[in-house]
């Protein structure tokens, strides 16, 4: 147990040291000039923004946020902050997407206080982290009553994503290899969130991947 615990914590070492090379406007670049990537990302903000409902001037937090390139989409709703280990995403986020509050932290322990924020967004984020059930219990910490907090993985269980990120990894996306510790379906997602929320599941990308709706449960 030990040895694969030093394996995980080496690998997210060695993914947070490659992802330094990734260039910052990545995401940015990938929407703008590649047909693919666009309606891979747009298909998602699309989805996403439907779960927001009725959320106005809502406090939100978004994990993962990157460079802010996917979070900006969402400044509408509200006041959002936007989270990520790597400084210089947030360095860049804070000089191109002024509407977002960049800070600096890791998903796993949230420097926020309880109660704080009205929805959490976490998307294509979570199969990257060491513990995601000490995300989610964090997630539900920060959350209010009844807040809501939106996740997105891809779907695991499906022949044609694996496929698909098996090729990704191989040619363009190279720089992603070995970034998934964790392998996720409906199943392991709901046993994962099920204490701590009411969950709705969703999908998008001809159900390649899995989009949830959570509301907070009083514990």
């Amino acid at each position: 147990m030990r040895k694969r615990t030093l394996k995980k914590e080496q690998s997210t070492i060695a993914f947070n040291q490659k992802n330094q090379s990734v260039p910052l406007d990545y995401y940015e670049h990938a929407i703008r000039h590649f047909g693919v990537q666009k309606f891979w990302h747009m298909q998602r903000v699309k989805a996403i923004k439907k779960l927001f409902g009725a959320a106005n001037k809502a406090a939100i937090l978004d994990i993962g946020c990157n460079s802010g390139t996917t979070t900006n989409f969402f400044t509408a709703y509200g006041t959002i902050v936007g989270l990520d280990i790597l400084g210089k995403n947030v360095l860049y986020g804070r000089k191109h997407y002024p509407k977002i509050n960049f800070a600096i932290g890791d998903g796993q322990y949230l420097p926020f206080a309880n109660n704080s924020f009205d929805v959490v967004i976490c998307l294509e984020t979570l199969e990257h982290i060491f513990n995601p059930y000490l995300l989610v219990k964090e997630v539900h910490r920060v959350l209010k009553t009844n807040g809501i907090f939106i996740l997105e993985v891809q779907d695991d269980s499906k022949i044609i994503w694996k496929l698909i990120w098996w090729t990704w990894q191989k040619t363009t996306g190279k720089i992603w290899r070995h970034s998934h510790f964790h392998k996720f379906n409906r199943k392991t997602l709901i046993k994962i969130l099920s204490p701590f929320f009411q969950i709705k599941l969703y999908s998008c990308h001809l159900k390649l991947s899995i989009i949830i709706k959570g509301i907070k449960k009083s514990k």
